[in-house]
This record gives structure tokens, sequence and C-alpha cells, in this order.
């Protein structure tokens, strides 16, 4: 995860408008919904859990909303924040795909990873 952390920070810091790599978007929307969570409400990290019962990447992005109502509001505005609103704008615009084990696995692994894009890159 340290690899992805770091080669995510690297193509952020490119500024692109949209991912076109599955394993990167998967990982930028649990690590920018996981920096919501721990900054809101640690307790709430079971919510996380959540993630992995998605099918689909449109499935994801509307779990990613859920957090956002919950957890975004408190601590994250988009006016005040815009690395978050880079980051949620990336997690919006992604095709749909089908998620698989893989995909779950990297969910799996990016919700246990304790480094957070959100405050490590700038916009």
């Amino acid at each position: 995860m340290t690899e992805l952390f770091t080669a995510a920070k690297k193509l952020l810091a490119e500024h692109p408008k949209r991912l076109d790599d599955p394993k990167m978007w998967l990982f930028v929307t649990v690590n920018t919904a996981r920096a919501l969570i721990d900054n809101t409400d640690r307790s709430g990290m079971a919510a996380l859990d959540d993630a992995k019962n998605c099918h689909t990447a449109a499935e994801l992005q509307r779990w990613y909303d859920s957090i956002q109502g919950r957890y975004g509001r408190e601590g994250f505005s988009f006016r005040s924040s815009p690395v978050y609103f880079y980051l949620s704008s990336l997690v919006a615009f992604f095709d749909d795909m089908p998620l698989g084990d893989d995909e779950h696995d990297m969910i799996a692994q990016a919700a246990a990873f304790d480094e957070y894009l959100l405050y490590s890159i700038n916009v």
C-alpha cells in the first residue's frame, strides 16, 4: 500500500481530471472516505466494511456519497478544502465497472491504510 500511496501522490501532483486505473481509483475513493471518518469520528471506521459489499463502481460511488453525508460535512467542505473537492471529483467521475475479488481485496487493503492523500497533496 505504501507504494500505491506514493504513486497516487505523484500522479495527483499532475492534477489529472479523471483516473483511468481502477486500482488507483479504488485507493483514492477508500482512502478519502477513511480520512473523512478518521477526522470526524474514529468510532465510525466500521463503515469502511460496507465498501466491501459493493458490486460495482457505481455502488461504491453511492457508498462514498453516504460517507460524505455522514462525515464530510463536519470536518470538511468543498469551499474550505480544495483537496477534498478535488479528490471527491475524482471519485465521482469514474466509469461504472463490476467489482470482483481483486477489487474487494484492494478495498480491504486501502481501508486498513492509515496515511491520507487528503493531507498529503496540494491542488
